[in-house]
Order: structure tokens, then C-alpha cells, then sequence
């Protein structure tokens, strides 16, 4: 509660380095504050402090977030007060936070439900499944915030330019999440209990699960920071009800026949909010998937191969090698690695 005056006044800091795509500063303050919070709270905890320990980290970190903000942005606070300013604010503020609110509630599902129809250890399985998930499509927050300032540049009159945002941002999301998924799932089954324990060997088909959802909800991501962009903020809240709802309903009967991975499969029924979000999105431009169609098909089977008998996991490769076959496929994607590469080494410099 204390920290967040600190917080409030780095924010719009940190928003404007990222609105002129500062993003190598942002990489600095980020890894900075990580040392920062870890430097502090480890020997303080080392040393006795106990759970103080980590509100010094927090305090720290945030202060850290707060000065190197200032520096790198060159903003400097100071006592302004517009009413006018407050109400836009406000009125903006509140359908962003109501999404965001909502969506945290979809979080409450794993514990009140598998909780109360698994146990605890369902609970600790499911919520093992997702910090996999969030972890290596780490992607998909990177493409959201990269999103957010790219598209609002766009005018909403540039119908091309939207479009083509949204198609090529789309595809890219896509094939960032379905690689590395694909790619740990092929290991899955060995690194999962090698690295954290044979307990945890339960959680790799609720894995597979969430993995398919994540990939198949970065092309919403990409239509949402567009909604975003245009203020259409209650009307994302509006999709993320439904996404919670469909995920509630969805566990309780699902994880009662199935089970953990009941909760992986209500997942993947939430993503009915897609039809929502697309039909709003459609009203701004129009846009096409048919570029995704292929690539989903080729590295989505491939995410499933730790829930299948070792001898036919080559068989999930048969829709990757045929997609490859197709010139305009394997040209696509060699554009796409193109892309990828030139960007990394771009942010490097």
C-alpha cells in the first residue's frame, strides 16, 4: 500500500520510453530492478529479517523503478491538477482496470474449484501448469506491450495499415508461443522430473493443454490491444466476463469427469470470448487468418507430444513436414525467421 505513490509516479515514466520504442531501456530498468529486489531481500532474509525481508526487496525495487525511469526518460513530476484531465482519465481508466479486474478473477478458479473437487495437490499441479505456461510464452507479454504502442500510432481511418498489423502481428504471435511450446514439450517428459521432481510428472498433460491455449489466444491478444488503442475498453471487459464465465462453468462440470485436466480443457472453452472480440474488432477494419491455418496445424500437434507413447511422437511431425512441402508456406516461414533474427540482433545493437 505504501509503495504505491512510487509506483504511480514511475508509471507514466516507463510509459514514455516505451512510446518511443525504448524497449533496450526498458530491458536495463527491468533486469536492474530484478538484482535490486533479489540483492536486497536475500541477505536480509540470510541474515534474520524473515518476511520483512521481502518488503525491503519490494521497497527497493520500486524505488529503483522509480529513479531509473526519471533518468532515462527525462520526465521530472511535478504538482498539476486538470479536472478535466481526471474525468478522461477516470472515465478511460475504469473500463481498462474492469478488464484487468475480471481477468484476475479467472484466477480464483483454480482454487475454489479444483480445490474443492481435486485437493490442494490438483491445485498445486494446475497453478505448476500455468507458471510453465507463462514462463516460456513469455512472447506473449512482450507482444502486448510492443502491440499497445505500435497500434495506437495507427489512425483508424489507415484501414490497410490496421489490417496488416493485426494479420502479421497475429502470425508472429503465433509461431513465437507454438515454437517454444512445441519445442519443451518434445523434452517435456524427461526435463519435468530431472529438473523439478517425479511429483510434478502429472502436470505435463494439463501443460499441453494450457500450451494449446496460449498459443491459440495470441491472435486475441493481438485484436485486444487494438480494442485497447481505441478506448473500446468496457467492451473488452465485456469479452473477459464472458472468458471467466465459460472458464467457471467449464471447470465445474470438466474437472468433476477429468479431473486437473478438466481445468486445461475449460480453458480452452473460455476462448469463446474470441467470437466477441472479433466481431468488435471487425467493426474498426477487417482482417484475414488464413496465414495462421497452416502454421497452427504443423506445430500444435507438436505440443501434445509428452501425453503420447514415446514411439509415436514422430507421427505429430507428419502435419509439420507436409506443411513444408508447400512453397508458400515454407517461404512464409522463412520470411518470419528472417524477421525474427533481424529484430533480435537489431535490439542487441
Amino acid at each position: 500500500l505504501l509503495t504505491i505513490p512510487i509506483n504511480v509516479l514511475w508509471a507514466p515514466a516507463q510509459a514514455c520510453i516505451e512510446r518511443r520504442f525504448g524497449y533496450k531501456q526498458m530491458g536495463i530498468l527491468e533486469v536492474v530492478g530484478d538484482v535490486v529486489l533479489y540483492g536486497t531481500a536475500i541477505p536480509l532474509a540470510v541474515t534474520g529479517a524473515g518476511e520483512w525481508s521481502l518488503v525491503a526487496g519490494f521497497f527497493a525495487w520500486q524505488l529503483w523503478l522509480l529513479v531509473g525511469s526519471l533518468v532515462m526518460s527525462g520526465l521530472r513530476p511535478r504538482w498539476e491538477w486538470s479536472a478535466e484531465t481526471v474525468r478522461t482519465l477516470s472515465r478511460h481508466g475504469l473500463g481498462f482496470s474492469s478488464s484487468s479486474w475480471i481477468t484476475q478473477l479467472g484466477g480464483l478458479v483454480n482454487p475454489i474449484v479444483v480445490g474443492t473437487l481435486v485437493g490442494p495437490a490438483g491445485v498445486g499441479f494446475v497453478a505448476f501448469a500455468q507458471r510453465l505456461v507463462d514462463t516460456i510464452g513469455f512472447a506473449k507479454r512482450g507482444a502486448y506491450r510492443l502491440g499497445m504502442v505500435a497500434l495506437s500510432k495507427v489512425p483508424s481511418e489507415d484501414k490497410k495499415r490496421l489490417r496488416y498489423g493485426i494479420e502479421e502481428g497475429s502470425l508472429l504471435q503465433l509461431v513465437v508461443l507454438a515454437v517454444p511450446f512445441a519445442g519443451f514439450a518434445l523434452v517435456a517428459r524427461w526435463v519435468i522430473p530431472l529438473v523439478f521432481g517425479h511429483q510434478w510428472v502429472g502436470t505435463i498433460p494439463v501443460y499441453s493443454v494450457l500450451a494449446v491455449s496460449a498459443i491459440l489466444s495470441g491472435p486475441i491478444l493481438i485484436q485486444i490491444t487494438l480494442l485497447f488503442t481505441r478506448g473500446k475498453n468496457l467492451e473488452v471487459a465485456r469479452a473477459m466476463a464472458v472468458q471467466v464465465a465459460v472458464l467457471a462453468a467449464g471447470a465445474v462440470v470438466l474437472v468433476h469427469y477429468f479431473g486437473i485436466l478438466g481445468f486445461g480443457l475449460a480453458t480452452l472453452a473460455s476462448l469463446v470470448c474470441v467470437l466477441l472480440i472479433n466481431r468488435m474488432v471487425r467493426r474498426i477494419t477487417d482482417f484475414d487468418y488464413s496465414k495462421l491455418a497452416p502454421f497452427a496445424v504443423a506445430l500444435i500437434p507438436l505440443v501434445f507430444a509428452p501425453v503420447v507413447p514415446l514411439v509415436y511422437v514422430p507421427l505429430l511431425a507428419v502435419p509439420l513436414v507436409t506443411v513444408a512441402m508447400v512453397a508458400s508456406v515454407r517461404a512464409e516461414g522463412i520470411r518470419i525467421v528472417q524477421l525474427v533474427t533481424t529484430s533480435l540482433r537489431d535490439g542487441r545493437r
